[in-house]
C-alpha cells in the first residue's frame, strides 16, 4: 500500500543566498555599470562561478496603488525564475531606485535559513566578483527603512494608514538589529522573528538565548496576518531558579487573545507570566504594523522601565507622531499651518489629529490614559468613527475609479465629481475642527466662546457629513467596488507570504 503521506518539503527550505550571490558584482559602485543596466524593469547579475547569479526585479507605481507595497524594494530571484517561492531576497532603496541615480544607498535583506534572513551588507562572509566582501561598514539601514516607511506614510493623500507587507517589516525588523549591534553595553537584544510555518516544523522554535536577568529580550511575531512584538526578560527566586516573564505589545489584542487559547503554534515559555500593553485593544483598522513599528521605536529609544503605564503608551504614540512627520503636516488645510503643537493633554484634552488617523481607537486610548472623552453632544470616537468609515468609503472610490480605468478604461466617477466630494470631506473636516476648538475653549473655562458656538459647529458638521454619505452611497449602489485587500489579492499571487499584508 502506497503510503499518503506528504513530506515535509517547503520551497522556502531550499534557497539560500550563497549560491546565488557569490562572484557577483556588489551594486556599490557600480550603478552607472553598463553590465547592471535596468531592461524591462530588471537588472541582471551574472556571476563567475557556474549556476550561479540573481536577477532583481523592480515594482512599478502600480504595486503600492493596488498592492499596497513600495516600489523603494526590489524583488531579487535566481537568473530567469520568477516563482514567489524560488525568492532569494528584497533589496532595500532610500529613493526610487528606477531614477538611474549613480548612487542611492541601499541594503539588501537575504535568506540564510527557514524564515530567517541576514543583511549581505553586513552578515555575509562570501565573496564578489573580485574577491572582496560585499560587507558595508558605513552603511546605515536603519535610515533607509525608516525612510522608506515615511515616504510611504506621505504619498497617503487620504490620511488613512498603510497596512504594510511582510517584506516591509521584515526589513524594518533587521535593520533594527543591525543599529543594535553598533551599540555597545546595550541591555537589549532583538531576537529573529517568531514567524512560524505549519509544514516547517523547526520555525515553531524560538531563537536560543542566554538566561541573562540584566538584558531585555525583543522578540518579533509574525503570524496569522498580524504583527506584534513580545519582550521578555528573566528574574532569578530564592531558590535561584530562573523563571521568565512575558510582556505582549499588542494594540489590537490579537496574538494575545490567541496565545491564551492555547494554540499549538506558540511556544510554552511564551504563554509563562504573560501580560498584555495596553490593558485593553486601542487598535483601529488595518494598522498594526504601524503600532508595531512605534512600539519598536519606543523600546530601543526609550529607557526599560517597569512596569510599563500610560506614560510609555503616550510615548509610543509620540512615536507615531514621529513617524506621520505630525508635527510638520497640516491636517484640515493651509488655513491652520500656524495652529499651536497639540499632543495629548493626559489631565484634559486629546489632540485633535488622532480623530483624523486610522489606527487609534479615540476613545478606549483616552479610558487609558484617564482622559477626558465628551466634546459637546457626543463622544470624540464617535465623530472619529463617522469620519474613518466615510474617508474608507472616499478611497475605495477612488481606487476603484484607478482600477476601471487602468484595466477597463471605464471613469466610475470624473475629476469634477471627485473633487467635489473630497470639498464635501474638507468642509465636515473643518467644522469639526471648530467643534474640537470651542470644546477646548469651554474646557478652559473662556467666557468668549459659550456652548451655543459648539452647537452651531455640531449642526454644520452634522449636515456636512449626510451630505457627502448620501454622494458615496449612490455611487456604491451603482458600481460593484473591489476592496483594498481584494485588488492586492488580484495584483500579487496571495499565496505569497512574504507579499501578505499585515492587517489585522
Amino acid at each position: 500500500m502506497t503510503s499518503s503521506i506528504i513530506p515535509n518539503i517547503n520551497p522556502e527550505n531550499i534557497n539560500t543566498y550563497e549560491n546565488y550571490f557569490r562572484g557577483t558584482k556588489a551594486l556599490k559602485d557600480n550603478f552607472s555599470d553598463k553590465e547592471l543596466k535596468i531592461k524591462s524593469n530588471t537588472r541582471e547579475f551574472k556571476s563567475i562561478e557556474k549556476d550561479s547569479g540573481y536577477d532583481e526585479i523592480f515594482l512599478n507605481d502600480e504595486s503600492q496603488i493596488f498592492g499596497g507595497i513600495t516600489n523603494h524594494i526590489s524583488f531579487l530571484y535566481p537568473p530567469k525564475i520568477r516563482g514567489y517561492q524560488n525568492r532569494i531576497g528584497f533589496r532595500y532603496y532610500k529613493e526610487d531606485p528606477l531614477s538611474q541615480k549613480n548612487d542611492i544607498p541601499y541594503f539588501t535583506l537575504v535568506k540564510d535559513q527557514n524564515r530567517k534572513f541576514i543583511i549581505l551588507e553586513k552578515g555575509s562572509q562570501i565573496k564578489d566578483i573580485n574577491g572582496n566582501s560585499f560587507v558595508i561598514k558605513d552603511i546605515d539601514c536603519f535610515d533607509i527603512i525608516l525612510n522608506i516607511i515615511k515616504e510611504k506614510i506621505k504619498s497617503d493623500d487620504d490620511f488613512l494608514t498603510y497596512p504594510n507587507s511582510t517584506c516591509e517589516i521584515l526589513g524594518f525588523i533587521y535593520a533594527c538589529k543591525s543599529s543594535l549591534e553598533n551599540k555597545k553595553n546595550n541591555n537589549i537584544e532583538l531576537l529573529h522573528p517568531f514567524f512560524p510555518c505549519p509544514f516547517i516544523k523547526e520555525t515553531f522554535i524560538e531563537e536560543e538565548t542566554d538566561i541573562d536577568s540584566s538584558k531585555y529580550y525583543l522578540e518579533p511575531i509574525l503570524y496569522n496576518d498580524h504583527i506584534s512584538l513580545l519582550l521578555f526578560y528573566y528574574k532569578k527566586r530564592r531558590d535561584n531558579f530562573y523563571y521568565r516573564k512575558n510582556i505582549i505589545f499588542d494594540m489590537s489584542s490579537f496574538h494575545y487573545k490567541t496565545i491564551l487559547k492555547n494554540d499549538p503554534t506558540f511556544p510554552e515559555d511564551m504563554k509563562s507570566y504573560l501580560i498584555k500593553f495596553p490593558e485593553s485593544p486601542i487598535q483601529i483598522g488595518s494598522s498594526c504594523s504601524m503600532w508595531f513599528y512605534a512600539s519598536m521605536l519606543f523600546l530601543l529609544k526609550e529607557k526599560i522601565e517597569m512596569p510599563f503605564n500610560k506614560n510609555s503608551l503616550y510615548k509610543i504614540i509620540e512615536k507615531i507622531y514621529d513617524l506621520f512627520d505630525i508635527e510638520k503636516k497640516d491636517i484640515f488645510n493651509s488655513k491652520i499651518i500656524e495652529r499651536e503643537k497639540e499632543n495629548i493633554d493626559k489631565n484634559m484634552f486629546v489632540s485633535y489629529k488622532l480623530a483624523f488617523r486610522a489606527f487609534i481607537d479615540v476613545d478606549a486610548t483616552l479610558a487609558q490614559l484617564y482622559c477626558l472623552k465628551n466634546i459637546g453632544s457626543g463622544k470624540l470616537g464617535e465623530y472619529q468613527k463617522i469620519f474613518i468609515e466615510l474617508k474608507n468609503k472616499l478611497n475605495l472610490l477612488k481606487i476603484n475609479n484607478i482600477y476601471y480605468s487602468k484595466i477597463f478604461n471605464v471613469k466610475i466617477v470624473s475629476e469634477e465629481e471627485m473633487k467635489y466630494l473630497k470639498s464635501l470631506l474638507s468642509q465636515a473636516e473643518e467644522h469639526f475642527s471648530s467643534i474640537i476648538d470651542n470644546r477646548k475653549k469651554i474646557l478652559q473655562k473662556s467666557d468668549k466662546y459659550p456652548q451655543r458656538d459648539l452647537e452651531v459647529s455640531i449642526n454644520f458638521f452634522t449636515s456636512s457629513i449626510k451630505e457627502l454619505n448620501s454622494q458615496l452611497l449612490e455611487k456604491d449602489e451603482k458600481y460593484s467596488l473591489y476592496s483594498k485587500h481584494k485588488l492586492h489579492k488580484l495584483y500579487f499571487d496571495n499565496s505569497d507570504v512574504f507579499l501578505n499584508i499585515m492587517d489585522n
